[in-house]
C-alpha cells in the first residue's frame, strides 16, 4: 500500500533529478522555444527534460499512479493517484538566469490533494506538506501570517499572458488594493513559489488570473495546509483546471474575495 512518507520521498528525489538538469542547463545554455506559438509563452529543453526525469522516477517507485504534467500532458493510466507535475514554474524567469523558479509536484489520491512539494534549486528551499501534517520549509514548519490588516500586509500577484481583459483586471485590481493601504504588491513570476511565499508568511495575499493544474496544486496544497485558504474567485474549491486563484489569510480572505468580485463575474464567462 502506498504511504504519503514515500510518496514524500519519491517527490524529492524527483525534483533533486530535476534541479541537475536545471542547474546544467544554467551553466551550458538550453534552447528555448515558443509554447505553442504564443509569443510571452517560452518552453525550454530543461523544462522537458525535467518532467521526464521527474516522471522516470515516478514511475520507477509507482509503476501504476498516472502523471499530469504541463510538458508531456496526462499520461492516461487509470489510477487512484494522480502526480500533477511543472518541472520549471516560472521559465521566463529560468531562461533569463533569473533566480526565482521552481518544480512544482503535487499528488491526488482520488482526486483529492494530499501531498505538494515545491523547490526553489538556486535557493535551496523546498517547502511540501503531507496532509494532516502541516507544511513545512526544509525540515522546519511554516505557517501563514496572522495579520488582520490590510496596511500590514504585502500582497503577490501575476500576470496571465494575454494583454486583453484578464491584464484590465488585474491592473485593476492592483489599484483597489493599494487603496486599501497595504504594504505593497510584488510580482516574482513563479506562482507555485509564490503561494509557499503565503504559506511561510513572507506574504498576506496571492491573486492570479489563468493558472493550470500545474500552477497553483502544489502550492495551493502547501498555503492550505500552513493555515491560509486558497479558492477561486467565487471562494469554491479549487479545481484541476485552469483558474483564478484568490489566496489569503484567513482574517483577510473574505475581504480580498469582495474586492476581487469582478473576477468572479469574468471567470463564469470565461471559456478559455
Amino acid at each position: 500500500m502506498t504511504s504519503l512518507q514515500q510518496i514524500a520521498s519519491v517527490a524529492k528525489k524527483a525534483a533533486l533529478a530535476a534541479r541537475e538538469i536545471q542547474l546544467k542547463g544554467l551553466r551550458d545554455g538550453t534552447q528555448i522555444s515558443l509554447k505553442g506559438g504564443k509569443t510571452h509563452d517560452l518552453v525550454t529543453v530543461a523544462d522537458v527534460e525535467s518532467e521526464k526525469a521527474i516522471a522516470r522516477t515516478v514511475a520507477e517507485a509507482f509503476p501504476d499512479h498516472n502523471l499530469l504534467g504541463e510538458e508531456g500532458g496526462d499520461q492516461g493510466r487509470s489510477s487512484e493517484w494522480l502526480w500533477v507535475v511543472d518541472p520549471i514554474d516560472g521559465t521566463t524567469n529560468y531562461s533569463r538566469h533569473i533566480p526565482y523558479f521552481s518544480t512544482s509536484i503535487a499528488v491526488y489520491h482520488q482526486g483529492r490533494p494530499v501531498f505538494g512539494l515545491v523547490a526553489n534549486p538556486l535557493a535551496d528551499e523546498t517547502f511540501f506538506a503531507i496532509e494532516g501534517e502541516g507544511a513545512y520549509l526544509n525540515d522546519t514548519p511554516v505557517q501563514c501570517s496572522a495579520s488582520t490588516e490590510f496596511t500590514q500586509s504585502l500582497f503577490i500577484t501575476g500576470f496571465y499572458y494575454d494583454r486583453g481583459k484578464n491584464i484590465e483586471l488585474t491592473l485593476d485590481a492592483l489599484r483597489t488594493f493599494y487603496g486599501k493601504g497595504i504594504m505593497g504588491i510584488r510580482r516574482f513570476g513563479s506562482a507555485a513559489l509564490d503561494l509557499c511565499y503565503l504559506a511561510a508568511g513572507r506574504a498576506e495575499a496571492f491573486f492570479e488570473i489563468g493558472l493550470n493544474a500545474w500552477d497553483f496544486a502544489a502550492g495551493a496544497f502547501i498555503a492550505t495546509q500552513a493555515g491560509a485558504r486558497v479558492t477561486d474567485a467565487a471562494g469554491r474549491p479549487l479545481r484541476l483546471k485552469k483558474s483564478y486563484v484568490v489566496g489569503a489569510v484567513p482574517a483577510l480572505h473574505p475581504q480580498v474575495l469582495a474586492d476581487l468580485e469582478p473576477w468572479k463575474r469574468a471567470e463564469e464567462l470565461s471559456s478559455w
